[in-house]
């Protein structure tokens, strides 16, 4: 995933950059204790966060827009990993 990329960049000195879609809700619930985790295990990671609906995030996912979704249930679409 590209998180674990990000991870594993900047485990090499390498400056990593992980642009990360996501709902409202887990903009203020999930996200601030899982990017403070994240930039411990990356701290010379950038992240860009978006705020997208599932919608915008699955076509965003798609074009290659961002590396990360972070939606509400299962996402039924071949091309994405969940």
């Amino acid at each position: 995933s590209a998180a674990i990329a990000a991870v594993r960049a900047s485990g090499r000195g390498a400056r990593a950059h992980l642009i990360v879609g996501s709902i409202y809700t887990a903009i203020y619930c999930f996200l601030p204790n899982t990017l403070r985790l994240f930039k411990s295990l990356a701290p010379d990671s950038d992240v860009s966060l978006q705020e997208m609906t599932i919608s915008q995030q699955i076509a965003a996912l798609k074009e290659g827009a961002i590396e990360v979704g972070l939606v509400r249930g299962h996402v039924y679409d071949h091309n994405i990993v969940t």
